[in-house]
């Protein structure tokens, strides 16, 4: 990795989602999913558009995540939860994520970053936008569904109980 670069171990990972267990493996899909969600992040920084809504054409070797992301939708925890994050972010800043299979044995640049081999990238350094796993964990507290201030918003009235 170049200076400066940072990777994250498991128990960093953990921190952020504790239910991920020491077996990376088993949730493959879903760090393939968030890698998506930080090349949509790197995107919207580089091209920084704000009124367009803007349809990210991206790749991935992994199947679920690609159903996952393209549908927005599954029913496979913890997958569900990786998909809420691209959701939530994608709707609150106007980005879709259209991902198409890549063969394995093609997918060399996403295997080459992801192992930290990133001589073939050295040229491009002023392109980098560093993606922190706090920017990845808060990506649905960026989601806003309401133009009221939350500060504004009076609590829900508690019910009254009834008692026998």
């Amino acid at each position: 990795m170049a200076e400066g670069d940072q990777a994250y171990t498991m128990e960093e990972i953990r921190t952020f989602w504790p239910f991920l267990t020491k077996d990376a493996q088993k949730y493959i899909a879903c760090f393939e999913t968030l890698a998506q969600l930080a090349l949509a992040m790197t995107a919207k920084a580089h091209h920084g558009h704000t009124r367009l809504s803007l349809c990210l054409p991206t790749e991935s070797d992994n199947t679920p995540t690609e159903g996952g992301v393209n549908k927005l939708f599954t029913t496979a925890w913890p997958l569900s939860e990786f998909l809420s994050l691209i959701a939530s972010w994608s709707s609150a800043n106007g980005v879709t994520i259209q991902v198409s299979h890549v063969a394995g044995a093609h997918n060399e640049w996403a295997d080459d970053l992801s192992r930290g081999r990133l001589q073939a990238f050295a040229h491009r350094s002023r392109d980098r936008f560093r993606v922190s796993l706090e920017m990845l964990a808060s990506a649905s507290a960026k989601a806003s569904w309401s133009s009221k201030d939350p500060a504004e918003v009076s609590p829900i009235p508690e019910t009254p109980r009834l008692e026998a």
